[in-house]
């Protein structure tokens, strides 16, 4: 966002001008300002051109050339975001805006792309959706469609925009369909192996399966979750506190609908009226060092649960990591319902 500046034009700034500014700041559009470096419009190459076409005259201004109604970005979000909308809306730059609506910085779609990373994501793909039933009897429920596209296909985009793009597939209900549907995960330009449960094993007995040769830490997720979580500041939490697990953990709170008598040697000591507790619940996302996968047993029904048990009584570190962006477990019809609600507000903006 260096070379911003170079683009900012006054409103009365002609076409021909306009043209010299964008050619020396190399750029595809030049971003209209007021006084006080508040966004009014911008003016791409390819309106240049169409008016030049329509024979627009070179010294007309600028004011009247320039959309005003740009697509923007602001400075909270992540590049992987940024790509992202600008995929979705066909363009190659859009500028930065602060809150005030002034311009802050001028992103290109080649700035935005994150690189790789070389840890494997496992998402757990197998299970019978039972709860979702008549919607699941022909397909699994990772595939159910929420808002444009499958879950599956939302969690793994999720993933990549912050340069994950390995990822291992733990199928068994219905697993051909999801095979089919995905393939080698190059449509969604990212690796995809899978591996296939011939009884259920459990969100960590799956991991036996697991061929693949890597030192670093696994991201394992349900894969009937929809989260915004930021992947990254897990994986560098996770690193920071040197945990060999890493449990994505959700707030939840549940408010007893009557008063609660507190009792002591059968006398009253106190009444809550409809107190509220607050809990740590199992966000579904765990972060765990690759030496783990050693010590799950094969063939064996096992649970992440059990695993991080396991590990404690080990003296190892078993760690939190508080999930306070969007998240939604699509266990039941409710849940669907509401994700399909939410989904163009929280995954399209």
């Amino acid at each position: 966002m260096k070379d911003y500046r170079q683009t900012l034009i006054a409103p009365e700034t002609t076409l021909r001008k306009a043209m010299e500014i964008m050619d020396q700041a190399a750029q595809g559009m030049v971003i209209v300002v007021d006084s006080e470096g508040r966004l009014l419009g911008v003016l791409t190459d390819g309106d240049m051109r169409r008016a030049i076409l329509k024979g627009v005259s070179f010294e007309a201004t600028v004011d009247d050339l320039m959309s005003r109604d740009p697509i923007v970005a602001y400075p909270y979000m992540t590049d992987g975001e940024i790509r992202r909308l600008m995929q979705e809306k066909s363009i190659r730059e859009i500028p930065v805006v602060d809150e005030s609506g002034k311009v802050v910085g001028l992103k290109r779609l080649e700035q935005c792309f994150t690189p790789e990373r070389s840890n494997w994501v496992v998402l757990m793909g197998g299970g019978l959706g039972t709860r979702l039933h008549p919607l699941t009897l022909e397909t699994p429920k990772p595939l159910l469609k929420v808002g444009d596209r499958p879950i599956l296909e939302t969690i793994i985009e999720q993933f990549k925009a912050y340069g994950f793009v390995q990822f291992i597939i733990s199928l068994n209900y219905l697993s051909d369909k999801i095979k089919d549907h995905l393939g080698d995960g190059r449509k969604l330009g990212v690796i995809i192996e899978y591996i296939e449960e011939k009884k259920a094993l459990g969100t960590a007995g799956a991991l036996s399966l697991i061929r693949v040769s890597t030192k670093e830490p696994l991201f394992v997720m349900n894969g009937d979750v929809l989260t915004t979580v930021n992947f990254d500041s897990f994986l560098a939490y996770h690193r920071e506190k040197d945990n060999a697990l890493t449990i994505g953990v959700r707030n939840f709170s549940w408010t007893i609908p009557y008063g609660v008598v507190e009792m002591e040697h059968e006398l009253v000591r106190e009444i809550q009226e409809k107190p509220t507790y607050h809990f740590l619940i199992n966000g579904g996302i765990y972060l765990l060092n690759a030496e783990l996968l050693r010590r799950i047993p094969k063939n064996t029904y096992y649970d992440m649960t059990q695993l991080a048990k396991d590990v404690i009584k080990t003296g190892d570190r078993v760690g939190c990591f508080p999930i306070t962006e969007y998240w939604m477990d699509i266990g039941r019809p409710d849940d669907l319902r509401k994700a399909n609600q939410e989904y163009s507000n929280i995954f399209l903006q």
